[in-house]
């Protein structure tokens, strides 16, 4: 387990983790209107998306260092056949599943776990809470897509080792050219895809868990400010008042020359200007929680409903190879058949591995994104843990 984040400042616990400020929305296609923070994150009360340039920011990313770092943390060894990599992350071991996102996530879950047993439990810390347990269950199907990612690489290296060898044009095919490939796409015919069907419950749930987690973060949000706008007028109210009575008192107790009197009935009205200003700042403290749960949600959401299309072109590009390839494995092993599959397969197969390698990109890109979430969230709660101790 990776030792918990350091606490002596918020920014030495981000430069630590999180070198650069890569842009946290990542859909290359899309472009709206919104004010954004200096790292790319939404500011603006309604969570919208931030203007700028994805295609420009996102292309700066992945040539910085920052993305560099992330992918080599995450990137296994090279990987030639499907026992490798079965060998190097099993989806089916909770220990070995544990341990990968303990190296991933920063904070991991024994520092948040450490930070929240402190915490008075209310809806503030449940929603807290919740945000690192959605934001672990993300990174996990993320890690799940990107060993999708090496299966998809080995399955289809050997095709596309054939496609090298082999002469484009019909003419110059041999038998023994036909026998090989038939071979090779018989047994690329048996391999299932390794990417999950993109409405597979697995996929969804994430999706809804931070659907839902937007809405009751955004209504608890509402609370809170309106806590403060009410508590702050009463504060002040609560000020006046207290000088007044103050002025009051001192003429009494001028008049009566007893300084007792003014000692004795100025302290309920001490205690009474205290209380709004407490209650203000915890408010307070609440609302920097929440906008941060809230940002971080909204950013991993985004990432997620990028990636969303990625894994759905990917997997139905594998699935319309394996229909073509079965239906010519069902006419036999004919020149004229196999020329016509490795013509498909040809045309589509070097799109196919660009596609994976984007997919990679973005997967690495929600990575630094749900790590840069969770340690401004993280740094929130040591605030006001610090504040009140």
């Amino acid at each position: 387990m990776l030792p918990c984040l350091s606490l002596k400042s918020p920014s030495a616990a981000t430069s630590t983790c999180i070198p650069d400020s890569p842009p946290t929305i990542v859909d290359l296609h899309h472009h709206s209107q919104a004010g954004n923070s200096t790292d790319g994150t939404p500011v603006s009360s309604t969570l919208q998306s931030p203007v700028v340039n994805l295609g420009h920011e996102y292309s700066l990313y992945v040539q910085s260092n920052s993305f560099n770092e992330i992918y080599s943390g995450t990137h296994h060894q090279e990987i030639t056949n499907g026992e490798q990599i079965e060998s190097n992350f099993d989806a089916d071991d909770e220990g070995a599943r544990q341990f990968v996102l303990a190296r991933v996530l920063h904070p991991n879950r024994q520092c948040v776990e450490d930070a929240l047993r402190h915490a008075k439990p209310n809806t503030v810390t449940r929603l807290v809470s919740n945000f690192f347990d959605h934001s672990e269950s993300a990174t996990d199907l993320c890690l799940l897509l990107r060993r999708s990612v090496f299966r998809a690489r080995a399955i289809y290296s050997p095709i596309h080792n054939l496609l090298e060898k082999l002469p484009i044009e019909l003419e110059s095919l041999t038998q023994s050219h036909c026998d090989n490939a038939h071979e090779m796409l018989v047994q690329f015919n048996r391999c299932d895809s390794p990417f999950p069907f993109p409405d597979s419950h697995n996929f969804q749930g994430v999706r809804h868990s931070f659907s839902e987690l937007r809405q009751q973060l955004d209504n608890r949000r509402l609370r809170s400010r309106s806590r403060v706008h009410f508590v702050r007028p009463a504060a002040v109210a609560c000020a006046l008042c207290f000088v007044g009575s103050a002025v009051t008192i001192i003429f009494s107790a001028l008049a009566i020359t007893g300084h007792a009197l003014f000692a004795v009935a100025a302290c309920p009205f001490c205690a009474a200007a205290n209380f709004p200003r407490n209650l203000t700042k915890k408010e307070l403290a609440h609302v920097e929680q929440l906008n941060a749960a809230a940002r971080g949600t909204y950013m991993l959401d985004e990432h997620l409903t990028t990636i969303g299309p990625l894994v759905t072109r990917l997997h139905d590009c594998i699935e319309s190879d394996k229909h073509f390839i079965r239906l010519g494995l069902g006419l036999g092993s004919d020149k004229y058949i196999i020329s016509e599959v490795l013509k498909h397969l040809r045309k589509n197969h070097l799109k196919f591995f660009d596609q994976l390698k984007v997919l990679e990109d973005h997967i690495c890109l929600y990575f630094s994104a749900v790590n840069r979430a969770r340690i401004q969230l993280f740094q929130e709660i040591h605030v006001h843990q610090t504040s009140h101790s």
